[in-house]
């Protein structure tokens, strides 16, 4: 996909905040132009009798599976809080590169089950050490809400599942139209949408009299599965899938994007 060379250059990020400005500096040194806008807020979790349960109990657990980045910042330092150590000989598994690359990083953990390629719930799933486990019980470190998939495949396989739900995903308050004038958005043709949630709350948060800006844009997503949720929801243009969640691989995509 190429577009045509009288469009700007100009990415609209839709990552949280925080997480966005690594991303920017990368699209920036390529010559392009970056706007943030992010579509969800992470927030700690509130103490809840859930993890009060898990916390309790976290020396029965054989795998530790993480499903985002968010998951290990959050996890790893309620963990801490808790004064949990890892039980003895527990596996810890990620979704993906930049989970595993968050483990190593912030906790020093090896991980013992990571996909090689895609980076999914499927992948994960898709790995021996996750096939015979039949009476073993597993954490799964994530945000609240989210998929059910790779819980309901892992107990449909004969294991004990409990969440460590440490973070939350918000949508912010405000709409495009409040933070982005005119001006700022008719430079924009690219969006990077990283969830399908985020994807969903970029559409509410878009107001009904310039959607049509909105659904024009070519879109950077990370999944077949946002491929279709855009369809659903309205974009005209068939997505790009980055290989992975990491900046390198977005970058790379939107590299195809470039004139």
């Amino acid at each position: 996909m190429e577009l045509h060379t009288s469009v700007s250059k100009n990415v609209l990020v839709t990552r949280p905040a925080d997480q966005s400005i690594e991303l920017c500096k990368g699209i920036e040194s390529m010559g392009w132009e970056c706007t943030s806008f992010p579509v969800i807020e992470i927030i700690k979790t509130n103490a809840t009798s859930l993890l009060r349960t898990v916390a309790n109990n976290f020396k029965i657990y054989h795998i530790a599976l993480f499903v985002s980045a968010n998951a290990v910042t959050y996890g790893l330092r309620w963990l801490k809080q808790n004064h949990l150590n890892w039980p003895q000989g527990i596996l810890i598994g990620a979704v993906g590169k930049n989970t595993a690359k968050a483990l190593a990083e912030q906790g020093s953990l090896r991980v013992d089950l990571a996909p090689e390629q895609k980076f999914d719930s499927e992948a994960l799933l898709a790995l021996n050490g996750l096939k015979n486990i039949q009476n073993k019980n597993i954490i799964i470190f994530r945000g609240n809400g989210g998929r059910e998939h790779l819980a309901n495949t892992l107990r449909a396989r004969g294991a004990s599942v409990d969440y460590a739900e440490v973070y939350e995903r918000r949508r912010p308050a405000g709409t495009i139209a409040s933070i982005l004038s005119e001006k700022q958005r008719k430079h924009i043709n690219i969006a990077v949408s990283t969830s399908n949630e985020g994807l969903k709350n970029l559409h509410i948060m878009t107001e009904e009299a310039i959607r049509p800006w909105l659904l024009d844009l070519h879109l950077v997503v990370l999944s077949s599965r946002a491929v279709v949720a855009a369809k659903q929801l309205g974009f005209k243009h068939q997505p790009l899938i980055a290989a992975q969640a990491s900046n390198m691989a977005i970058l790379e995509t939107i590299k195809k994007m470039s004139l």
